[in-house]
């Protein structure tokens, strides 16, 4: 079992997120969120069990998912860390395996160890 955690910083928002997955193929679709009272949830499916970008009222979107396979779960955050890039969206993805060790680290502009 693996677990992606991250942030992304979108100027545009979830909108913008959508727009940009969607046009690079990915099946990405918006909805309210169920932990953010006003939120919404953007949700990437077919690459793992789930992946979710959230926003509540900070500009920064949160990143989270997980799958069975770690490998999985870092290629889907090489993917979007990819199309991040693509458009200048400063962002850091991490993956951790069934142990808590980081098996992936994916970012544009976002260093390891950087805040």
């Amino acid at each position: 079992m693996g677990a992606l955690a991250g942030e992304i910083e979108a100027p545009g928002g979830l909108a913008q997120l959508a727009r940009l997955l969607t046009e690079a193929g990915c099946d990405a679709g918006l909805r309210r969120s169920a932990h953010h009272d006003g939120g919404r949830v953007l949700r990437i499916a077919g690459w793992v069990d789930e992946l979710l970008i959230e926003t509540g009222g900070s500009s920064a979107c949160l990143v989270s998912g997980d799958d069975d396979d770690v490998e999985r779960l870092a290629e889907a955050a090489r993917r979007l860390s990819v199309t991040l890039a693509r458009h200048a969206l400063r962002h850091r993805l991490e993956v951790y395996d069934a142990d808590h060790d980081l098996a992936a680290y994916c970012h544009y502009g976002w260093p390891l160890g950087s805040a």
